[in-house]
């Protein structure tokens, strides 16, 4: 009822589903610690967070680019995001009828989490969500060496074509987000690539000297680890029940 009435609180009536977001944000240094002398129930915790949410916003509000009645159900677009991410620890198929936004849906929350990202991490570096992200249609042209990597005719010094090897599009899109890797595995270190920090890589620092570590030894917590500085990387397939899935599938 109170959600119903008020917009000084969030539209996110389950306080389980509230406070994993209202944690959450406190743990990441978001928003400021709840006072402990303060009331813990659901609807004190909202006044606290939707006062600093529209105080945020508050260049916005005045601008007309946002609203209130959004603002209250901003909660709701955290938990979903929290509770369900879409990132390459998982693979997500999105699937209805036709014309009913599933790609512009898959660029706009890959979009939200970049940014997300950029924001912890590289504010201040070139990176761009469209750099992170690959989109191709499985029409029913598209073959495994356009996908995969196939034979090619390029021409030589002489003008001559000679058929070469080349990769395809998503194994070109995987060797360029897992050259951070990479180039730890080649360091030889006798540890998993998920646990190593910022800080245990400073020591080979010299080793690691390409452009894309540049921003990682900028961030300034060195506690950070480095699987979850790397930048995250999107690769949407569109019509991915076409034909040419099928024939992935197949072969």
């Amino acid at each position: 009822m109170a959600a119903a009435c008020t917009l000084e609180v969030s539209t996110t009536v389950d306080s389980g589903k509230f406070n994993q977001v209202f944690s959450w944000l406190i743990r990441e240094g978001i928003i400021p610690a709840y006072p402990a002398e303060e009331d813990q129930d659901w609807f004190s915790k909202n006044i606290f967070l939707l006062k600093i949410i529209k105080d945020e916003f508050s260049d916005e509000l005045r601008d007309n680019k946002t609203d209130e009645f959004y603002l209250s159900q901003f909660v709701w677009v955290l938990y979903e995001n929290l509770s369900n991410p879409f990132s390459l620890k998982k693979q997500i198929v999105k699937y209805g009828a036709p014309g009913t936004g599933k790609t512009y849906q898959a660029r706009q929350q890959t979009s939200l989490l970049f940014d997300i990202w950029k924001e912890e991490f590289a504010s201040n570096s070139s990176l761009t969500h469209s750099s992170q992200i690959e989109l191709v249609q499985f029409h029913p042209s598209f073959s495994y060496k356009d996908f995969m990597e196939g034979l090619r005719p390029v021409l030589d010094g002489n003008g001559t074509a000679q058929l070469t090897l080349q990769n395809g599009v998503f194994k070109e899109f995987c060797r360029n987000a897992g050259k951070w890797e990479i180039d730890v595995c080649g360091l030889g270190l006798d540890r998993d690539w998920e646990s190593i920090t910022i800080d245990e890589l400073r020591l080979h620092r010299e080793k690691l000297s390409g452009d894309h570590w540049q921003y990682i030894f900028e961030i300034s917590d060195s506690s950070k680890l480095v699987s979850d500085a790397v930048p995250p990387f999107f690769f949407i397939i569109d019509e991915v029940n076409g034909p040419s899935c099928l024939g992935f599938l197949v072969s």
